[in-house]
C-alpha cells in the first residue's frame, strides 16, 4: 500500500488536527503543573473560567447528573474552539473546514453519549422516546441519508479527478 501524494502522506486538516492536540496538551499538562490554591496562576484562572461555563452550560442544557459529563464535554469545546481559531492564523487552515473532522465529532459523540448516559438512566428513556416517535420513518432520517449520499458522492468525484 501506498499513499496517493508520498510527498504529504498526511492531509492538512489532520496535520492541523495533531497540531490542536499538542496545544491542548500542553495547556492541560500547563494548568496541571501550576496548581496553587494560595497563589493561583493565569493558566488556572482560565481553566477555572472554562469549567465553570461549561458547568453552568451542562446544568442548564442537561440538568441533573451533567457534572459527569463536564470533563468531556471541556475537551470536546476546547479541541473545537481551538480548531476554528486556528483559521484566523495566516499560513494555518481550520480543521474544521474539511468535512471529515466536524462528522468525526459527531460520530464521537453520537457513539459516546448512549455510553456515558447508560449508567444514569438515560439511555432507556431516549431509547424509549425514540421508539414512540417513530424515528426510522422520520424526515431527519431521510435527510441526514440524502446529505451523506451527496456528501459520498462528491468526495467519489473529486477522487476520480486527482487519481
Amino acid at each position: 500500500m501506498h499513499p496517493a501524494y508520498p510527498e504529504a502522506p498526511i492531509t492538512n486538516a489532520f496535520a492541523m488536527e495533531l497540531l490542536v492536540f499538542l496545544v491542548l496538551i500542553a495547556y492541560f499538562l500547563a494548568v496541571r503543573l501550576t496548581l496553587n490554591v494560595e497563589k493561583p496562576k493565569p493558566v488556572q484562572h482560565l481553566a477555572e473560567m472554562t469549567h465553570e461555563f461549561v458547568s453552568e452550560q451542562g446544568d442548564q442544557i442537561i440538568g441533573h447528573g451533567s457534572e459527569r459529563f463536564v470533563t468531556y464535554l471541556t475537551a470536546l469545546l476546547l479541541f473545537i474552539l481551538l480548531s476554528n481559531l486556528l483559521g484566523l492564523i495566516p499560513g494555518l487552515e481550520s480543521p474544521t473546514a474539511n468535512v471529515v473532522v466536524p462528522l468525526g465529532f459527531a460520530l464521537v459523540v453520537c457513539s459516546a453519549t448512549p455510553v456515558l448516559s447508560i449508567g444514569v438512566g438515560l439511555f432507556p428513556a431516549t431509547f424509549r422516546t425514540l421508539k414512540k416517535s417513530n424515528w426510522t420513518r422520520s424526515w431527519a432520517r431521510s435527510l441526514m441519508l440524502k446529505l451523506l449520499n451527496m456528501e459520498a458522492s462528491r468526495f467519489h468525484r473529486l477522487e476520480l479527478k486527482t487519481g
